[in-house]
């Protein structure tokens, strides 16, 4: 599929879907295609005991262009999903973001906060060889 470097994995989520038929492996790998390669299905849509919602993890490649909507069901309703995939990249990505920058950030005060500490006993220490 993708190259490693443009895949990221975010589960997506179809809602609201009220009709069982729609929990059908087979359909929601189908809906899941729409964006990639569906990996799983989440215990709670497997098991239909969230009939509002169903979440599908798909590998997704960051550098394709996705649809914005599809048809769910026969033409003759009518029917259009709406899909947001910019939004649904967008939250996958901010996540990802979130994460390496609360790890970034993490790390800095760890060693802000050692070298205040090293510091300060530096201090200390020679606070007590002069008053020795």
């Amino acid at each position: 599929m993708a190259s490693g470097e443009s895949s990221i994995f975010p589960w997506i989520n179809f809602f609201p879907i009220s009709l069982p038929p729609f929990f059908s492996p087979c359909i929601l790998h189908g809906l899941g295609s729409l964006f990639g390669r569906p990996i799983q299905m989440d215990n709670a849509t497997a098991t239909g005991s969230k009939p509002s919602v169903a979440h599908i993890l798909v590998e997704l490649d960051i550098t394709k262009n996705y649809p914005n909507s599809s048809w769910l069901g026969p033409e003759k309703y009518d029917y259009i999903q709406k899909l947001f995939a910019w939004c649904l990249l967008l939250e996958a990505l901010y996540g990802l973001w979130a994460a390496v920058l609360i790890v970034l950030l993490s790390v800095l005060l760890y060693f802000w906060l050692c070298s205040y500490l090293y510091m300060c006993w530096k201090l200390f220490v020679g606070c007590l060889l002069v008053l020795h």
